[in-house]
C-alpha cells in the first residue's frame, strides 16, 4: 500500500443489497455509518438501522 493512501477493502451489506459503490477505506466506512447513524436517529423515512448493515472485509475473502 502506498504512503498515504487509504485501503479500500470494505463492503457494506443491507438485506443482501450492497450499500456501498465499491469498496470503501476504513474512512470511508466510517463515515457511512455515520450518514446511517444520523439519518436513523432524525426518524428519517426508509432510514436503514446501521445495527443491520453488514461489514465485509473483502481483504479476508482474497487470503482465502
Amino acid at each position: 500500500m502506498a504512503k498515504g493512501k487509504l485501503e479500500k477493502k470494505y463492503k457494506l451489506i443491507h438485506n443482501g443489497r450492497e450499500l456501498s459503490q465499491g469498496l470503501l477505506s476504513e474512512a470511508g466506512k466510517y463515515d457511512a455509518f455515520q450518514i446511517l447513524v444520523q439519518k436513523f436517529d432524525q426518524g428519517i423515512e426508509n432510514a436503514i438501522d446501521p445495527d443491520e448493515v453488514e461489514v465485509i472485509d473483502m481483504s479476508l475473502k482474497e487470503n482465502q
